[in-house]
């Protein structure tokens, strides 16, 4: 049987003649003690030589070396060990033949050896000194060689046990060196998460299941005075809390319950801290350690208090222009009425009178220029009610919807419904306006978006509130796009929700596309003094 040699075979893959007598004892002493060495030793550079040593032995060979090599069998860093009189690294470098075993075993993934001068290599042998011999053995691990073990000069020469026993060695030392490439690389690894979390302005540590501290940073170290001697070993509740046990709502007690990230905020003299714990899993549903991390949030929470404080106050600051705007609106109204519109029906009534005494001709011309100041005044009409209808604070809130459909299905034939349940519903100062036009928004979304002909509102006493809804069977919208305020529907929509968080009430939309849409507003009526029920004092 032939193929290549990896680690943790050591029979059946040589192709190699086995010994009638089979091992000498000092090749199972050799080999026995090398497998302990490798129990015992790990994967430190003293195992490598220590193998590399008893192989040496085992082979009764002069000299041995061990080395990396690429995949051509040249030497891909220095010599990893070499051991006799004269050491083997001497020659390593040299030319062929010695170049070409080491290539052939690198290619067969078999040991390989040669015994004497070889003629016409260019080997000068001195008269009367041995003839000089080698053995290389390949390094394979997952089928790959990556380095060889070579034996040089041993008296007669190389033997089928010699190679043998060369190539239990070789699996030996294998072993022990992928060993020590998986520890460089958790020592890497490790070396970087500790100059990682180090850099952190947080104190993080890693955790045992029972709390013990297995590691932490620099953080951890400054917060609580102590060194990492200090820390290692000790429970983490004892070190962060100066406690006997893990405080209430422990993140890390909780997540051995949930498997899943915890985090806990606490207050201690006056400062606030983040505290979470990230599980680390071994096994599905078995954790073996924590990541545990406190954080200062006192100055973020600082920050985020004076942004909502600022961002109230630029809600309330636009909620009062627009109140003030409203004012200003029923201003401009009442002038539009009491001045414009008085003085065009005063013109237009004494034009009127005028005519009856006039001849055909000129009648004709005064005809007009009534006719021009009738569609002046309705203009007038028009534009006070679009700044501010009257009957919103003549009559109320009712009177006013219900001449909002009639006038949505006069100017856009838009066929609206409107119920009120005849319950009186006395609001805040301000709270009329700001309803009305939330009401007249909704309705023109349904003109300008919905393409339906039909809508439906309603006006109800909720209790202590006020509720109005509008809904259409309409198109419908994408409403997580509205709410973030995409086009002009989403601002329209944005705006009238933050007016009417000012009041204390809310607005609800349920859209989807093809389904319609339905919205709802809820606003509190005024309170009588007191705390009593809403008081009947007007709108």
């Amino acid at each position: 049987m032939t193929g290549r040699r990896t680690p943790g075979s050591m029979e059946g893959q040589l192709d190699l003649p086995l010994a009638a007598s089979g091992p000498r004892p000092i090749e199972l002493v050799a080999l026995l003690d090398g497998c302990k060495l490798v129990h015992e030793g790990g994967a430190s550079p003293s195992v490598v030589r220590g193998l590399l040593d008893r192989a040496r032995e085992a082979s009764s060979a002069r000299a041995g070396y061990v080395a990396r090599v690429d995949a051509s069998g040249e030497p891909s860093e220095v010599l990893v060990a070499a051991v006799g009189d004269p050491p083997a690294a001497a020659r390593f470098g040299e030319t062929a033949p010695w170049r070409d075993l080491r290539v052939e075993a690198c290619r067969t993934g078999r040991v390989v050896a040669r015994n004497g001068p070889w003629p016409g290599a260019g080997v000068a042998v001195a008269d009367g000194a041995p003839p000089r011999s080698e053995l290389v053995a390949p390094l394979a691990h997952g089928g790959q060689v990556f380095g060889v073990l070579g034996l040089e000069d041993k008296p007669g020469g190389f033997t089928a046990d010699d190679r043998r026993v060369a190539a239990a060695f070789a699996n030996l030392i294998a072993i022990a060196l992928d060993r020590a490439t998986e520890q460089v690389a958790v020592s890497k690894a490790s070396h970087l998460w500790q100059q990682t979390v180090d850099s952190m302005s947080e104190a993080v540590c890693v955790l045992a299941r029972d709390f013990t501290l297995l590691s932490a940073n620099r953080g951890l170290c400054a917060s609580t005075g102590k060194s990492l001697e200090e820390l290692l070993g000790r429970k983490c509740f004892e070190v962060m809390h100066g406690t006997t046990a893990p405080i209430p709502d422990c993140p890390c007690k909780k997540a051995l319950g949930s498997l899943v990230p915890e985090t806990l905020e606490r207050e201690v003299d006056g400062r606030h801290y983040e505290l979470s714990a990230l599980p680390m899993m071994d096994a599905p549903g078995h954790i073996s350690s924590f990541v545990h991390v406190v954080r200062d949030v006192t100055e973020k929470k600082a920050s985020a208090k004076a942004l909502r404080v600022y961002q109230e106050k630029l809600q309330q600051m636009a909620f009062d222009a627009t109140l003030a705007q409203e004012r200003e609106r029923r201003k401009i109204a009442v002038d539009l009425h009491d001045r414009i519109g008085q003085t065009l029906s005063a013109a237009q009534i004494k034009l009127t009178a005028m005519r009856e005494g006039v001849a055909p001709g000129p009648r004709a011309e005064i005809d007009e220029a009534i006719a021009l100041l009738s569609q002046s005044v309705i203009d007038t009409r028009s534009l006070m009610f679009d700044l501010s209808p009257p009957v919103l604070y003549d009559l109320g809130l009712g009177e006013a919807l219900s001449w909002l459909v009639e006038d949505m299905n006069h100017r856009h034939a838009l066929a609206v419904t409107f119920h009120d349940d005849g319950l009186e519903k006395f609001l805040e100062d301000g709270a009329a306006p700001v309803l009305f036009r939330a009401v007249r928004e909704l309705l023109s979304n349904v003109v300008k978006h919905a393409r339906t002909p039909v809508a439906r509102v309603s006006l109800r006493r909720d209790g202590d509130h006020v509720g109005i809804e509008v809904d259409d069977d309409g198109h419908g919208f994408d409403l997580p796009a509205a709410a973030l305020g995409s086009g002009a529907r989403g601002f329209g929509i944005f705006s009238v929700r933050e007016q009417i968080s000012r009041l204390g009430g809310t607005l609800e939309v349920v859209s989807a596309l093809n389904r319609g849409t339905h919205a709802r507003i809820r606003v509190p009526l005024r309170a009588a003094p007191g705390g009593g029920p809403p008081a009947p004092v007007g709108v």
